[in-house]
């Protein structure tokens, strides 16, 4: 079963608002309200609306630092709507103590339409109430975000075009006190930029960066021998040269040692004519980017998800379904008048005939009930980058759930992003309601439909592969349970610190010496098995999106398809495995059976992996 296909009247709004905003750089949007109970006594609001990109499937937010200057307990409810029946938003609410400041961050989709914030304060009917733009822009424009005093809008606009081949069409700066506790509201920028001398970098303004970075973001931090102690300095080397690219999770990171005004790179580029951005961005960064696709690693990028073919669904035994109505049609018939008519009550015919047909009837549709299942499944495939050094795991999950009552709400864990999904993908009703907490209502997950969902997200993950030196060359896998390898023979490639290539080319549980040939093959056949899972026929436009970014981070690793693969560039240390099950997944609060999955984890390795 599929979801009812989109009226053109409203994929031809959407697009006529895509096209009408979000290609002109923003400026700040803060405003002040106050509300005043008489006597001096006042409730103040400072909002800041902060759209940091215009990606589709990314996010924006709504920044409240709300005061109670008066002497009663106030509450502060902050809701969001779209003009678009009310089907996507977003809602907050908090009791202040008399005199006690808040700061409070509404999560507001980019779901390609238009929509309203207002803010409601007890004790008063009087609300305060604005429109925003949630529209997003296809191909999006670029966009900058810069977090830091120092960092000029002006001078990087200039510097954009070395950054990213042309101009960047949208700058936002924002306060490093001022970042939201989601990295994933930070989502829609492509490159975010810090600077590293501003002090009020602390942890954790840090750490939301470093979930950002980690989850596919692209980060520059200048002055990054100076950053206060955190999890953005921990990444910075210790010793020797300080600037230079380095691959964190999913994402790029660019250290910067030194500046000149403005928050730029020291040692003008356009003189040196070397840029200090070499490097940094993946190579069909700038080269897909001005056609049609996002062809980058980026968290939430629209090409992360798709309708994938759920097997079982929307199977109909015709030949079966035949029979039943052939077999309806010579009893009620023939053999019903015939039988009737010899014992001399035709009038029976009045009763059977119709009881006969509701019999039928009501197999066909008993078929369809418990051949579909009365529980939730799914296709799922998922990439996850491990480091098993650090213990940290960036998953990237795309599935496609069925479930036969529905779902009322998704719970992500702390540290995962739910992509906000196109409305038009959504069905009558609430589709999408943020409720604090990293939790969500509405009919993201509709009974008896195919709901395409993606996800990304970093977390602490223990399990690791390892591998026991024997006798002769080659290892012996040892996996962990919760790293279920995949019992055929290819399924594991590893790259020693030596350089050589190892896969189970003869036995599932054995990795043995293969040339770098063998290698490409190996290594194109795990990425292709993932890429080419088949899509689900619905009619929707999700089911035409690409898996662009995975396969844009896997070519940054050397990974291609078949025939194209480059393994010379496979780190080193490093293994790619085919998985069972997904590693280091949020399963969204859904108990699903699985009934296809492809799941890939590219790993790094230490010293202590290496086993005798």
């Amino acid at each position: 079963m599929s979801r009812r296909d989109p009226r053109g009247a409203h994929v031809l709004l959407v697009l006529l608002l895509a096209l009408l905003h979000g290609v002109a750089a923003l400026p700040a949007q803060q405003v002040s309200h106050r509300i005043d109970f008489g006597g001096g006594e006042r409730v103040s609001y400072q909002i800041d609306y902060v759209r940091p990109g215009v990606r589709q499937c990314s996010w924006a937010y709504l920044r409240v630092d709300v005061r109670n200057e008066t002497s009663r307990v106030r509450s502060a409810d902050v809701e969001f709507d779209s003009y678009w029946s009310n089907r996507v938003g977003s809602s907050l609410g908090v009791e202040l103590e008399p005199g006690e400041s808040r700061q409070l961050f509404l999560p507001i989709p980019m779901v390609g339409a238009d929509g309203y914030y207002r803010i409601r304060t007890g004790g008063t009917q009087e609300t305060i109430q604005s429109g925003v733009d949630i529209s997003f822009q296809y191909p999006p424009a670029w966009s900058l975000l810069l977090v830091g005093a120092r960092l000029d809008e002006g001078s990087w606009h200039a510097a954009s075009k070395d950054l990213f081949g042309s101009r960047a069409e949208q700058i936002r700066s924002v306060r490093p006190e001022d970042l939201p506790p989601n990295w994933w509201l930070l989502s829609g920028a492509d490159v975010v930029v810090v600077d590293g001398a501003d002090l009020r970098f602390d942890a954790v303004a840090q750490s939301v960066l470093d979930q950002l970075l980690r989850s596919g973001g692209s980060l520059v931090v200048v002055d990054a021998d100076r950053l206060p102690e955190g999890p953005l300095k921990e990444r910075v080397p210790d010793s020797g040269e300080r600037t230079g690219v380095q691959p964190v999770g999913m994402g790029t990171l660019l250290t910067l040692d030194y500046v000149e005004s403005g928050g730029l790179p020291g040692a003008r580029w356009t003189s040196s004519g070397s840029s200090p951005f070499a490097g940094f961005l993946p190579r069909s960064f700038g080269e897909q980017r001005a056609g049609a696709a996002e062809n980058y690693a980026a968290p939430l990028a629209s090409g992360a998800f798709g309708t994938l073919e759920i097997p079982g669904l929307g199977e109909v035994p015709l030949r079966l379904f035949f029979l039943i109505l052939l077999g309806f049609a010579l009893v009620a018939g023939p053999w019903n008048y015939y039988h009737y008519k010899r014992a001399r009550r035709l009038p029976m015919l009045l009763l059977t005939v119709p009881a006969l047909g509701f019999g039928v009837t009501a197999v066909i549709l008993l078929w369809g009930l418990f051949a579909e299942g009365l529980g939730t499944k799914q296709t799922h495939r998922s990439f996850t980058v491990l480091d098993q050094v650090t213990h940290e795991a960036t998953c990237w999950s795309q599935r496609s759930v069925y479930a036969a009552l529905g779902a009322s709400e998704l719970r992500p864990a702390a540290g995962t992003a739910l992509a906000a999904l196109p409305i038009l993908e959504f069905e009558q009703g609430r589709a999408l309601q943020w409720e604090g907490g990293n939790r969500f209502a509405g009919s993201l997950v509709p009974s008896r439909s195919i709901s395409p969902l993606a996800t990304a997200g970093v977390t602490t993950e223990r399990s690791r592969l390892r591998f026991r030196r024997g006798q002769a060359a080659g290892y012996e896998v040892l996996a962990d349970a919760a790293l279920p390898v995949v019992d055929e023979v290819g399924s594991v490639v590893v790259r020693d610190a030596n350089g050589r290539f190892f896969a189970n080319v003869a036995t599932p549980g054995r990795v043995e010496p293969i040339d770098l040939e063998t290698a490409r093959n190996l290594l194109g056949r795990s990425l292709s098995a993932w890429t080419r899972m088949p899509l689900a026929p619905v009619a929707s436009s999700a089911s035409t999106y690409a898996i662009a970014p995975i396969e844009s981070f896997a070519r940054r690793i050397g990974v291609e398809t078949v025939g194209v693969a480059h393994a010379e560039g496979f780190p080193s240390g490093h293994y790619l495995v085919r998985t069972e099950r997904p590693v280091a997944h949020d399963d969204l609060g859904l108990d699903a059976e699985e009934l296809r999955g492809a799941h890939l984890v590219f790993g790094r390795l230490g010293e202590e992996d290496f086993v005798d």
